[in-house]
């Protein structure tokens, strides 16, 4: 009844990147708290960019082949794909097609993560916090590792992106369900919306253990436009991404 009604509310309207791939590039190269994906790179033989599924609308399309070009000018051989699931389900080959496109499918190994399978599985032990930490074989075999995501209010997390795509994006069950339970016990106006809480610390103690070098993060409105890039360190570019996706 309308005299129920209180409001509609959305969020504030923002003026949508019109250069997709020029506002990744200037992110990329203007990395906050990092050095530059070619420094990092400098020396390395193998990459691997962790990127989104399909429940998320970051471009990796269109960011994928700008790290791979910054990568390869760096002199690094093979660069593969793993895909942060989390617990979702693994991606259909037409949905791969449809998340990152025909080239990127055709040039690239794209690993589904399986949170189950033990033989994807590295222990890399317990944190300060008592989260057992298993991470995919993929990280750790990788000399850098470049994590794509986007930034968004989470009720878990505080905001989605940055060390997430670690934890839980290519994890074990195990810290996934401790992380999930330490965000279930605490109050949600003290979670969403806030970029540092305990949940975040372990996910970025966890990254840590993992090796995440480096992150290209999106902040989308709820179409799916986007509306800024950052890029570098993982907490650092994730808490700057964090304030416009507040707003």
């Amino acid at each position: 009844p309308d005299a129920n009604l209180l409001g509609v509310y959305e969020p504030a309207r923002f003026e949508h990147v019109s250069d997709v791939a020029a506002c990744v590039e200037e992110a990329i190269d203007n990395p906050i708290g990092s050095p530059l994906i070619t420094e990092l790179a400098a020396g390395k033989k193998s990459a691997l960019i962790i990127s989104d599924d399909n429940t998320r609308q970051t471009p990796v399309h269109i960011i994928i082949p700008i790290i791979e070009r910054h990568l390869i000018a760096a002199g690094v051989e093979k660069i593969r794909i793993l895909v942060a699931l989390g617990t979702h389900r693994p991606m259909t080959d037409e949905e791969m097609l449809q998340r990152f496109g025909p080239d990127i499918c055709s040039r690239f190994e794209i690993i589904n993560h399986l949170y189950k399978a033990p033989d994807q599985l590295v222990d890399l032990g317990t944190t300060t916090r008592g989260t057992h930490f298993m991470v995919n074989k993929a990280v750790v075999e990788a000399d850098l590792v470049i994590g794509l995501g986007q930034i968004a209010p989470h009720r878990i997390a505080g905001f989605s992106g940055g060390a997430k795509i670690i934890l839980p994006g290519v994890c074990g069950a195990e810290a996934t369900a401790h992380t999930h339970w330490t965000g279930g016990r605490e109050d949600g106006e003290k979670m969403l919306g806030f970029a540092i809480n305990p949940v975040r610390e372990e996910m970025n103690a966890c990254a840590r253990m993992a090796g995440l070098d480096f992150i290209v993060n999106a902040i989308c409105d709820p179409g799916g436009a986007l509306i800024g890039v950052v890029a570098g360190d993982m907490v650092e570019a994730h808490l700057n991404g964090c304030d416009l996706a507040r707003e």
